[in-house]
This record gives C-alpha cells, structure tokens and sequence, in this order.
C-alpha cells in the first residue's frame, strides 16, 4: 500500500513567504493523516468483509478409537478472501 506522502507532492516548486510555507506544511500534513486514517479504516473494512465472507471447512468431532472425542482441523478457504480483493 502507498503512503500518504506517495499521494501528495511534499516539494513546492516556487519560493513562498514563511507564513505561507507553515499553511501548506500544515495542510499537507492534514491531508497525509486523512489519507492515513482513510486507509487504516479500509484495511479493517476488508478484515470484517473477510471474516463475514470466508468460508470454513473440516472441523467438526468424532470419537477416536479409544472412545475419546477428537476435534479435527478446520481449514480457512483462501479463494473466498481472495474473492474480496478489488
């Protein structure tokens, strides 16, 4: 994923006043901590769409041998979270 600097052009191609450099420094870090969240916000979105969507197979129970009850291993399937990739 790109950083929020990736986005934005940190450089400013012409010389500017002092007070005029701190708004766009200013502005520009808004926008970085906005992108930040925004992306923060969409990688926990696809994390709950991944769970609510993933299917789960095996699991389950049975009695071994020996008359005592074993679980066997689930597995997560990979396609159904590979599905939600945009």
């Amino acid at each position: 994923m790109k950083k929020a600097e990736e986005y934005t052009n940190n450089s400013l191609d012409t010389e500017i006043d002092e007070g005029m450099t701190f708004l766009v420094n200013t502005r520009l870090y808004e926008i970085h901590q906005l992108i930040e969240q925004a992306q923060k916000d969409a990688y926990n979105q696809a994390i709950d769409d991944a769970i609510k969507n993933a299917k789960v197979s095996g699991g389950g129970a049975r009695k071994s041998s020996e008359g005592y009850l074993v679980s066997s291993p689930m597995y997560l399937d990979k396609q159904s979270i590979l599905k939600l990739k945009k």
